[in-house]
């Protein structure tokens, strides 16, 4: 089932307030599915500014294989 994700009051925000809620929001459907104990995310995070395909490429390859670096998964696929 999806649930979109809309902050309290639904008003644009600066990045850094949007993606602490969307880690406090993820993290509670996480934790209820029972899919994780501990913590879901790390405690900051890093903006980057994408500036060609290349560079895309590179990002969604290292998020794509965030699971298998955290020994979620064998594979990103999974």
């Amino acid at each position: 089932m999806f649930i979109p994700f809309v902050p309290p009051g639904g008003e644009v925000r600066e990045l850094s307030i949007f993606i602490k809620f969307w880690k406090e929001w993820t993290s509670k459907r996480i934790k209820i599915a029972g899919s994780i104990d501990g913590n879901v995310w790390q405690p900051e995070f890093f903006d980057h500014l994408l500036r060609n395909e290349e560079s895309y490429e590179q990002k969604w390859n290292f998020i794509l294989n965030n699971p298998v670096r955290t020994s979620l998964v064998k594979e990103p696929k999974e």
